[in-house]
């Protein structure tokens, strides 16, 4: 059984033998982690730039956590449950402390989504570019923040997309329920965004799509030194760009896989739009548009 450890005011993490708790792994920063008491009985959890990330209950780390009862912590191979009023086990650690720190790629199962603004070219061309520095600063917070709400993580926003995932920590099919729920709501917003930017430059258009896929991805640090970037890669996440660039020539706003199509709950309903051809794959695809509502239309 794993040992339990006794919370102090601050509990450093990580490999260097200084941290209060050492992970003997080549995956975990020298000092990668700390926990810190803020008030009696509340504990914040705060990654230290670690090269390979903190997960806490299947997301990532992007800012300090309050920690509740149960939170599972997961740093490299390490493995910390935390207890508020019981005990805190240590991970199992196997591993030498290794001199360097290297790179650890997690293998995970979950959904992901991209979503892209139609006709961005052509909006940045007639916007001033403060307006458009504005709009994308606006959107991609508000699109952000309503993705964290719904338990997603945004993994990176890449010019006018933004990926973001819902890791699978249950067998309920519940990362599919909660992309697609952000699909919708992304679209809603998208509706909203084009109302307000009408009323200052008529006829000019907000439109965005949305391609969802689930399956297994990368999840770790990539790159080197200055340029290395936590990010999650593999087939599933192209397969998602791919999606979401067919819904232009489809003229549907939010498409998904079939896998999407047959995990999905009896209050999404779906039309098929047939086999396509995906780039880089050898078979085709078949591709399903997501049933807005009226509102959504």
């Amino acid at each position: 059984m794993p040992t339990p450890i006794s919370l102090a005011a601050v509990l450093s993490i990580g490999r260097g033998a200084d941290n209060a708790l050492v992970i003997k792994d080549s995956s975990a920063s020298r000092h990668h982690a700390v926990i810190l008491e803020r008030a009696p009985g509340e504990y914040q959890l705060t990654d230290l730039g670690s090269r390979n990330g903190t997960l806490v209950n299947g997301r990532r780390l992007v800012g300090p956590h309050a920690l509740s009862n149960g939170d599972a912590i997961e740093i490299g191979e390490a493995r910390i449950r935390f207890a508020l009023f019981g005990e805190m086990p240590s991970p199992q650690l196997a591993l030498d402390e290794p001199d360097a720190t290297s790179t650890f790629h997690r293998q995970i199962q979950g959904s992901i989504l991209v979503t892209d603004i139609r006709g961005f070219t052509s909006l940045s061309e007639k916007l001033p570019a403060a307006d458009v520095a504005q709009l994308l600063g606006r959107w991609f917070s508000d699109a952000g923040r309503m993705v964290e709400e719904l338990n997603g993580t945004v993994d990176k926003v890449i010019g006018d997309a933004l990926l973001a995932y819902w890791p699978r920590l249950r067998p309920d099919g519940h990362d599919v329920a909660e992309a697609i729920t952000a699909a919708r709501e992304l679209i809603d917003r998208a509706a909203r965004y084009q109302q307000t930017l009408s009323e200052r430059y008529p006829g000019l258009p907000f439109r965005i799509g949305c391609g969802i896929h689930c399956g297994t991805v990368a999840m770790g640090s990539i790159g080197r030194h200055a340029a290395r970037d936590f990010t999650i890669i593999g087939d599933a996440v192209n397969i998602a760009f791919r999606i979401e660039s067919l819904c232009k020539i489809l003229g549907r706003e939010v498409l998904v896989s079939e896998s999407i199509r047959l995990a999905a709950g009896p209050d999404s309903e779906f039309d098929d739009m047939g086999a396509h051809e995906i780039r880089g794959k050898a078979e085709s695809l078949r591709i399903f548009a997501l049933r807005l509502t009226p509102a959504s239309t």
